[in-house]
């Protein structure tokens, strides 16, 4: 399936810091960045003149960044300008959680690209990619800018592995659960084992417990059960069996 209209969602840092401030021009340079955003003139006493500070994108909506201390306007911010993206939990393919119409591609420094599927279609995290639109209710999306929606905690319903913070100050937060078979609860904010299926499966970090999937009256429910006494579970066999001592096995 194929997308289109791809657009960059770079996350700023207001200034460029020690070496490339603010407030100090290069030696035996007339122009310089103010920001990270905009450029400004300089005096060749190194002296900035504040009145001189113009934004890239009102120049230019293509070129909305300054490039290093050059006082250029290019379309890339540069590597001291960026930070990590909120919306992007890991390197990887996520939902975004304003539009079910679009998708979040982060890469390994966490800078996000914000993504649109082709028309009628939507994103399906199962399969990481767009999927043809068939009932509204399989678009999920929320706006946290919406008073009710503020500072508070959202599971991604359709795959609820993934899970989200409406920050009044910073916007969506986009989180994962990282275990096996782990899913966010919203009652608790946390992510818990869910079953993904009927039948058994291996309780983490204690190999003496594990979980019991059955399907209760429509709804899938977990059971913590325990194997008897100096047996282990075996995720292989799904069952308990007698631990080989010494040799860090199991056998039947």
């Amino acid at each position: 399936m194929f997308c289109k209209s791809l657009s960059l969602a770079f996350v700023t840092v207001a200034f460029f810091g020690s070496a490339h401030g603010a407030t100090q021009c290069d030696d035996g340079k007339r122009m310089g960045c103010a920001d990270c955003s905009s450029f400004q003139i300089c005096t060749w006493n190194k002296e900035p003149i504040a009145s001189s500070q113009t934004r890239c994108d009102a120049i230019d909506k293509s070129t909305p960044f300054c490039k290093d201390n050059t006082g250029e306007c290019v379309a890339t911010p540069s590597t001291g300008c960026v930070k990590a993206s909120e919306l992007c939990p890991s390197e990887g393919v996520f939902p975004y959680l304003s539009n079910c119409r679009q998708f979040v591609y982060c890469d390994t420094a966490k800078v996000a690209e914000v993504t649109n599927c082709v028309s009628n279609w939507i994103y399906n995290h199962t399969y990481g990619d767009c999927v043809p639109l068939k009932s509204s209710r399989d678009c999920f999306q929320l706006n946290c800018a919406t008073a009710s929606n503020k500072n508070r905690w959202f599971a991604y319903t359709p795959n609820p592995k993934i899970y989200f913070y409406c920050s009044s100050t910073e916007g969506p937060m986009t989180f994962q659960c990282t275990g096996e078979n782990q899913a966010f609860n919203q009652q608790t904010r946390r992510c818990e084992f869910a079953c993904p299926k009927e039948g058994k499966f291996a309780y983490p970090g204690d190999e003496t417990n594990y979980y019991s999937c059955q399907l209760d009256r429509g709804v899938m429910k977990a059971t913590v059960l325990s194997c008897p006494q100096d047996l282990v579970y075996d995720a292989v066999s799904t069952k308990c069996i007698k631990k080989v001592s010494g040799g860090g096995g199991t056998s039947g």
